[in-house]
């Protein structure tokens, strides 16, 4: 019996072994992160799941390359035929033109109130008027502004913290950047605590957003079927507005918005379906920015509304990414890729070592695409292609 049973024991670790070669012969192997270049995406410790792939890949795959005989691993950018410039701004230009949605490395979280305090980032009305409440039934911020006028601050939530490259970790903790980043997103649930009839006048929900000295806001003016929804541009005191609709909304229930300005394109999405989504040429100078770096100053997202009775929760800001200049290939002028070349990227830039400094990453030193998380165990999920 006991040479049976250590028969039988042999062979399991036989096929163990055996399945443990093939896979890492035919089918991938585990890499260690060794460095910070890919936060928040991979932590340093981290193991990934590499599958063995030599084929071109696509924008935002995240792909490990040999580099002096080790595993390097970075998300790619830049496709094979392409020119890639990094601008001084922190953009990535891609044959000469921004990237628009679709595939690429995704935006980085800011702030979620599901892990921070919403006071403690955020200012709520004013030093004689405090329109907002804690409201622990809804889990979430109640605003009763039916005395306040449009057009005044007092009923805004606004963020009064710098928009910089830092980022929320996967412990929820904050961590703060240096870099300024021009471009930012909110995204919010809010429900209409007032009966229609009461708020066809003067309710209004609005959100903003700042970039250099343009100031991008949405407007919900409420009825009792929905609310008209009008997207304005201000700068200085020169105002336009971009476009105007009427939404039919569930006045009574969760209603969820993102609203974005990513890559000089403003994009709306009210209950996950993309009202507008509008390109702009470019943005307007700030007065102080006398160096041309794209600054920003000012209250960068402003949530919050005159008029109206309502619940705000799900709170989540969001930054572009933000690349800086260092090394010396596809900065100052683009880099052109042959047909079977990438350009790649960390996304912690500013800690990175990648093609700016090596430039272009040919097809026959990619090992394969990072696909899992795989250790140590509370860090284990998949890594899966990042879009917009």
């Amino acid at each position: 019996m006991r040479v049976k049973r250590l028969t039988r024991l042999l062979w399991a670790f036989a096929l163990i072994a055996l399945a443990v070669f093939a896979l890492r012969t035919f089918l991938g192997d585990v890499y260690r992160i060794t460095s910070d270049s890919m936060l928040p995406t991979l932590r340093s410790g981290e193991y990934v799941f590499v599958r063995f792939d030599r084929s071109l890949p696509r924008r935002g795959d995240i792909v490990v390359h040999e580099r002096g005989g080790q595993a390097v691993v970075k998300r790619v950018v830049g496709l094979g035929g392409e020119s890639v410039l990094v601008a001084r701004s922190g953009d990535l230009f891609i044959d000469g033109e921004r990237l628009r949605r679709g595939p690429r490395a995704g935006l980085v979280l800011l702030f979620d109130d599901r892990v921070q305090r919403v006071e403690e980032h955020f200012s709520m009305g004013t030093e004689s008027l405090k329109p907002w409440t804690r409201n622990d039934a809804l889990g979430g911020w109640e605003l009763d502004a039916r005395d306040i006028e449009r057009g005044r601050a007092a009923g805004l939530m606004r963020l009064h913290q710098r928009v910089r490259d830092g980022y929320v970790d996967q412990d929820g903790m904050r961590q703060y950047g240096r870099n300024h980043v021009g471009d930012v997103a909110v995204e919010f649930s809010f429900r209409n605590l007032a009966h229609p009839t009461s708020v066809t006048e003067t309710g209004r929900l609005r959100a903003s957003l700042l970039e250099e000295a343009d100031t991008f806001e949405v407007w919900f003016d409420f009825d009792d079927s929905g609310a008209r929804v009008v997207l304005m541009r201000r700068a200085g005191t020169d105002s336009e507005m971009l476009d105007e609709r009427h939404l039919e909304l569930d006045l009574e229930g969760w209603t969820r918005v993102r609203f974005e300005n990513v890559d000089n394109v403003m994009h709306l999405s009210v209950g996950g379906e993309t009202v507008w989504s509008i390109p702009y040429e470019r943005n307007t100078r700030h007065p102080k920015d006398t160096a041309g770096l794209g600054l920003s100053t000012g209250e960068r997202v402003c949530v919050g509304g005159e008029g109206v009775h309502l619940v705000l929760k799900d709170l989540r800001v969001w930054r572009d990414r933000h690349y800086t200049q260092r090394g010396a290939f596809g900065l100052g002028k683009p880099l052109a890729l042959a047909p079977d070349e990438s350009f790649v990227l960390g996304d912690n830039s500013d800690v990175s070592r990648d093609s700016r400094e090596w430039g272009a990453v040919p097809r026959e030193s990619l090992w394969g695409r990072a696909s899992w998380v795989v250790w140590p165990p509370r860090s284990i999920r998949p890594l899966r292609r990042a879009l917009k």
